[in-house]
């Protein structure tokens, strides 16, 4: 998984659903799902930035140092 899924899968985390995420990024379940299993294309730029913000902007764990 490149770096444009392992920030999809971060925002999940951060977000605890999938279906919290989607509608974070506004895309179907469905979709995201595709993505998230790697059965789609690659994920497009502006999903990714938004998922990328959604990672920027969570609060920090010392966990994630």
């Amino acid at each position: 998984m490149g770096p444009r899924g392992r920030t999809l899968r971060k925002a999940l985390e951060i977000l605890g659903s999938e279906e919290r995420l989607a509608r974070a990024l506004e895309i179907p379940p469905e979709s995201l799902r595709r993505y998230l299993a790697q059965e789609a294309e690659a994920i497009p730029q502006p999903l990714f930035i938004r998922a990328l913000d959604i990672v920027a902007r969570a609060p920090r764990t010392s966990k994630d140092t």
